[in-house]
């Protein structure tokens, strides 16, 4: 059988630096003088909450993890804080990954069901929202156009027109009390960037409403990341474009995607009758980029 190849998977969180670096100290600090894992080159893999996901450099296992004591915590021994070792990727995967990730993607599915949204990220963790928001991103083209393409409709909330978000988005808005209707009957990214980009409440949430089956057959889920549920969509979007996004949804048939008011293009939740946005979230899981 062929062994596994090493994926990190929820609920492990991915580490990039400097985090992985504060890891690799951590364990460094908390080891005993003769705690077996002392004196080990590492390189952090990940996390879930307290505990830390290692690879062992010249070492006869590969992988270890380590669970570390809770704030106030005190553990005494050699041998604390207590690890596991693991001897190769397959090992570490059919041992401890998998067995972690399939309660979680269950759990997740049972949070979907209830909630019918989940997330996808479309900047990787290297970016987030440090990004130029007058700029051409790659999500414009790899994930907002394909998105429009299929719309049906789409309303902005919470633009002022004499604002500087205002102004980015002159020619493509039709105002309706107190909500603007997109016109998609013209190019509305290119030279309109700042509109969709913009962040920290300098407009509201944006609402793309296609057909979920649509969404399913595209291939927009290709060009996003680390889809889950993690973010509060009440303080994420505007209380309008919610109720709205939910009464699109009751159709059966529905998706609306929205991008939220204060983290412009970083990331988007997608709505969607409750076993559509499962199967939508299981795409987004299988095509989303790894990091």
């Amino acid at each position: 059988m062929k062994s596994p190849c090493l994926e990190v998977l929820p609920p492990w969180e991915i580490l990039d630096e400097p985090f992985a670096s504060h890891w690799a100290k951590t364990l460094e600090e908390a080891l005993s003088g003769v705690h077996p894992l002392r004196g080990v080159k590492v390189r952090t893999l990940g996390y879930d909450r307290l505990a830390g996901l290692y690879r062992l450099e010249s070492h006869p296992f590969g992988y270890a993890m380590v669970d570390f004591p809770a704030p106030g915590e005190v553990l005494c021994g050699p041998h604390n804080p207590p690890f596991t070792l693991y001897r190769n990727e397959a090992d570490l995967m059919e041992q401890l990954i998998l067995p972690m990730h399939r309660p979680w993607r269950e759990n997740l599915h049972e949070m979907i069901r209830k909630s019918r949204r989940f997330t996808v990220w479309l900047t990787p963790r290297s970016v987030g929202r440090n990004y130029d928001e007058r700029a051409r991103l790659p999500s414009h083209d790899r994930f907002l156009r394909p998105i429009l393409k299929l719309s049906k409709e789409a309303v902005a909330y919470g633009v002022e027109p004499a604002s500087e978000v205002g102004r980015a988005a002159a020619g493509i808005l039709k105002a309706d009390r107190g909500r603007h209707w997109i016109l998609l009957d013209r190019e509305v990214i290119a030279e309109h960037e700042l509109f969709w980009n913009a962040t920290g409440s300098r407009r509201g949430t944006i609402l793309i409403r296609c057909f979920a089956n649509d969404l399913l057959q595209s291939d927009v889920f290709t060009s996003t990341y680390r889809p889950n549920i993690v973010v509060n969509a009440g303080a994420a979007h505007t209380p309008s474009a919610l109720r709205l996004a939910r009464q699109f949804v009751e159709d059966g048939k529905s998706a609306v995607v929205c991008l939220p008011r204060n983290n412009g293009m970083q990331w988007a939740d997608i709505f969607a009758p409750p076993q559509l946005a499962i199967e939508l979230f299981e795409a987004a899981f299988e095509r989303r980029v790894r990091e």
